[in-house]
């Protein structure tokens, strides 16, 4: 397992990250628990120690869910990353009930990496309003937080604001070969690198759709190690960063937590035609893109019951399919856009600013047509 200690992160941290955005659920949305625990124990003993949730991901089930998994294991053997929901609070009197909510559910005294949740300019408004940077600095030294960051999809020029409210010991921002230009992308990448603030990437697949790349899109590939998947590039493309400390992974199933845990083992460095072929494989991509959704969810669920996601995933997998036969096989879900109110609840939501309701709009047209 690879490991790196970048900036003021004085912890030697695994590279592959485990997240718990996307646990596997049963029919009624409940966590299945042995999945959980089962993916764990393999991540303990392959040395993954980067484990990462939020206050809201589940409706607030995934704090314990993972605590619950990380039961069997001594505390200083991993580090736990959770996320204040700053949106929630309410007023500066609040703060301190959220952090101790979340110490309980983790089931632990202390949160190593402690994020400002999915910052945005409106957001950053309220935490200069409640003082959180002065917030921060008592949790610190009443050891309930050790590192305190950010995770943001906002403009770069935000970064520039939070950095100069105070001084972070790492941040977490969207990166992958699909989405170097998306908010805040490379720059912001790159200004984080400048002050020597480690970052942590979310969305390295894109939802797993670079997991799942059609494989005469994905011919480059071939050409070298047959044994590598397609999401080993993925990966291996952002381990080229150096700032980069820890690459969050939301693995639900064993294959994919084995072929990353693979990756990561993975000693040969990445080659300047690898890298040639990971543009190829992504200048193709772009021409199929219909719509930059990674399926996170947090749209959902919608009030008139469109299946946002799921909609967006059908209309940028027939861009993609190769054949008439294989477009014509890919349909909408039963919950299809047509039953959109524009109501605009989604878009106020969506971490990749996606305008929601005019993508539905033409998802249904193209999905629809003869």
């Amino acid at each position: 397992m690879k490991y790196r200690t970048l900036g003021n992160i004085k912890d030697r941290v695994s590279c592959l990250g485990f997240g718990s955005m996307r646990f596997l659920t049963d029919k009624d949305g409940n966590i299945i628990q042995e999945k959980v625990n089962e993916l764990i124990k393999t991540a303990m003993e392959s040395g993954i120690t980067y484990y990462d949730t939020a206050y809201v991901y589940h409706d607030e089930h995934s704090e314990k869910a993972l605590a619950e998994g990380l039961k069997p294991y001594p505390r200083e053997s991993y580090t736990l990353a959770d996320k204040l929901p700053v949106h929630l609070v309410k007023s500066e009197d609040e703060l301190d009930g959220y952090l101790d909510r979340m110490l309980e559910r983790l089931n632990t005294t202390y949160i190593d990496f402690f994020l400002l949740h999915a910052m945005s300019f409106e957001r950053f408004e309220k935490v200069k309003l409640y003082h959180i940077g002065e917030w921060l600095d008592r949790k610190k030294a009443e050891g309930k937080i050790r590192y305190a960051g950010f995770s943001i999809h906002e403009k770069d020029t935000l970064i520039d604001e939070l950095l100069s409210y105070y001084p972070f010991d790492f941040a977490q921002i969207m990166l992958n070969y699909m989405d170097v230009v998306h908010e805040p992308g490379m720059v912001g990448y790159e200004k984080l690198t400048k002050a020597n603030v480690p970052v942590i990437i979310m969305e390295p697949l894109r939802g797993g759709s670079l997991a799942n790349i059609p494989d005469f899109i994905a011919e480059p590939f071939k050409k070298f190690d047959a044994a590598r998947s397609y999401a080993s590039y993925s990966f291996r493309w952002l381990l080229n960063y150096p700032n980069i400390m820890t690459i969050l992974s939301g693995m639900n199933e064993m294959d994919q937590l084995l072929d990353n845990i693979k990756t990561f083992n993975d000693e040969t460095p990445v080659s300047k035609e690898e890298l040639e072929a990971v543009n190829q494989v992504r200048d193709e991509l772009m021409t199929k893109q219909k719509v930059p959704c990674t399926g996170c969810r947090y749209c959902m669920p919608c009030p008139f019951g469109v299946d946002i996601p799921g909609s967006f995933k059908a209309w940028n997998d027939r861009a993609k399919a190769r054949y008439t036969e294989e477009q014509k096989a890919i349909q909408l879900p039963a919950e299809s856009p047509v039953n959109c109110q524009a109501c605009g609840r989604c878009e106020s939501l969506c971490p990749q600013h996606i305008q929601i309701i005019d993508m539905l709009k033409k998802c249904n047209k193209e999905m629809t047509k003869e």
